[in-house]
């Protein structure tokens, strides 16, 4: 979304108010795109907080009553099992929703919302703020260039520690497979499933993977941690790794004529061509460049607000452009996950049909 047009703002209500809800709105509200109308979430005390903190005027514990009020657009950050029925009860009521990943916690339901999306004609978005990284938006340049010759490798690993060292609380969603759809991988590698196949451009056909459980069984009796090697439409071999019992976020990019790789720290490269990009110019060919992360601060700041994923979907919402990652990339994401939990499950290849 290089070219930003002025629209007219769109009223919005706010499902959820946990979790990820004041980041968001941290982020989005100083934008023109949105007019915030109504709030909802089951805890008043949850309500009042970023109603008051955010000037949101209506405040709403029923769903029901939160949908007859007169919006456009339900931004959905309830937990992974309310988004389907949240979802199609948005959509029947006339309003487009934009919901935080996963789409849903399985296919059926991500497919049945895509449904109900396409039945009401309203837009159905998947929120993958990865995307929103200029330095993902670079990398994915970079590649699309030819920078680092034909790719053959794309290496990830997303994991964190936060339910050993804080565990939710009993009876919180986060720490219910069955509320999650799954443990490790549905919660954290489908954001690094998403970048593989946007960075790329291709689509992941064939899964093996791996399952263990061994600090934390209690909670997370099958996916505390998942490897899985999979395989891109054009033959490239991507290996996700996803943890509740460790630290990680990196993702590492190898091909025929160099590589690329970025984690919390820095960016590390050698590419074979000439390369000026928003962010950083590739160098002289052949040789290895590191960048790190707080010398592109001011840069990264500059531009990230262009990509940010609510913005372009209110654009979406008023004609200007397509919605980047609508339901059914949703639902194609879903099925990588479900495929590697049966290839976990089975011990087999799985094929994503």
């Amino acid at each position: 979304m290089t070219n930003i047009h002025k629209i007219k703002p769109v009223r919005t209500g706010i499902a959820g108010c946990g979790g990820i809800t004041p980041t968001v709105l941290r982020r989005i509200r100083r934008f023109n795109e949105f007019d915030f109308i109504s709030v909802m979430d089951l805890n008043p005390d949850h309500v009042n907080r970023i109603a008051n903190e955010f000037d949101i005027p209506k405040r709403h514990t029923d769903y029901q009553a939160f949908l007859k009020e007169d919006f456009e657009l339900v931004i959905l950050n309830s937990p992974n099992d309310c988004h389907r029925s949240q979802a199609i009860d948005a959509l029947k009521s006339g309003k487009h929703c934009f919901v935080q990943k996963p789409l849903a916690r399985n296919v059926a339901e991500g497919q049945e919302m895509v449904d109900v999306a396409n039945e009401t004609g309203k837009l159905l978005g998947v929120v993958m703020m990865e995307r929103s990284d200029p330095v993902y938006r670079q990398i994915r340049s970079m590649v699309q260039a030819g920078c680092f010759g034909q790719i053959t490798v794309f290496r990830s690993a997303l994991a964190h520690v936060n339910h050993l060292k804080n565990p939710p609380d009993v009876g919180n969603w986060r720490s219910c497979p069955d509320r999650i759809g799954g443990g490790s991988f549905i919660q954290l590698a489908i954001h690094h499933l998403d970048l593989a196949q946007f960075i790329l451009d291709q689509r992941i056909e064939t899964v093996a993977a791996i399952s263990s459980s061994s600090v934390n069984p209690k909670m997370f009796p099958i996916d505390e941690t998942t490897g899985a090697s999979v395989k891109f439409s054009d033959g490239t071999i991507g290996q996700f790794l996803s943890s509740f019992a460790a630290s990680a976020d990196s993702i590492e990019i190898y091909g025929t004529d160099g590589m690329i790789r970025r984690d919390e720290d820095s960016i590390k490269w050698v590419t074979s061509e000439l390369y000026s990009g928003e962010l950083w110019d590739a160098g002289r060919p052949g040789e290895t460049h590191v960048l790190y992360m707080p010398d592109l601060a001011n840069k990264i700041s500059s531009l990230i607000d262009q990509y940010e994923p609510h913005r372009m979907f209110a654009h979406a919402i008023r004609g200007h452009g397509s919605v980047e990652t609508p339901g059914e990339l949703g639902v194609q994401e879903l099925k990588i996950v479900d495929c590697v939990a049966r290839s976990a499950a089975e011990n087999r290849v799985v094929e994503i049909l």
